[in-house]
């Protein structure tokens, strides 16, 4: 009888022992999405088509209101700056076709992950594109110090050939 309680109390240990290792891990419930208000820049176009900066090469800020989760605003306000205001002069140099791979900010760096594929231009193309991000995501998040842009993950030498682009920008 020794033999059968101890194999039953053996039997009962495994099986408790079992249902411990089968618990379901701890998952954080997904963000959800909120309002957040943000400050866009665009390109004054007609500075650029007649070369008169005089008025600023970025027009007045555009204050929106974009939903999105925590994680993702950042990204968000830099996909926002491809769609143009309907408003006189405004423009983009963030192109419709540009991916943005991510957007993170880590010790008050945003960091601004570009995709290589469609990233070319000329010096003022390359100058606005910077510009207009550093200011948005600066400009809207106050823990954004300065902006650092990466190409495929990686620091380069210059986004499209003309600026160099290896230390982060502050405006």
């Amino acid at each position: 009888m020794n033999h059968k309680r101890l194999f039953f109390i053996g039997m009962l240990l495994i099986g408790l022992m079992a249902l411990a290792g089968c618990t379901k891990p701890a998952v954080e419930p997904p963000s959800e999405a909120m309002d957040y208000q943000v400050k866009l820049y665009f390109v004054n176009e007609e500075a650029v088509t007649s070369g008169d900066d005089s008025q600023g090469v970025l027009m007045p800020v555009e204050e929106m209101t974009i939903a999105s989760t925590p994680d993702e605003i950042q990204l968000a306000v830099v996909e926002a700056l491809k769609t143009v205001p309907a408003k006189e002069h405004y423009g983009t140099m963030v192109a419709e076709n540009l991916t943005i791979n991510q957007v993170y900010t880590k010790d008050g760096t945003a960091f601004v992950d570009l995709s290589g594929k469609n990233l070319s231009g000329s010096s003022t193309q390359e100058t606005l594109l910077i510009s207009q991000i550093v200011r948005s995501l600066r400009e809207s998040f106050p823990d954004v110090a300065q902006v650092q842009f990466l190409v495929d993950g990686a620091v380069v030498e210059s986004l499209m050939g003309h600026m160099a682009a290896d230390q982060p920008f502050t405006e």
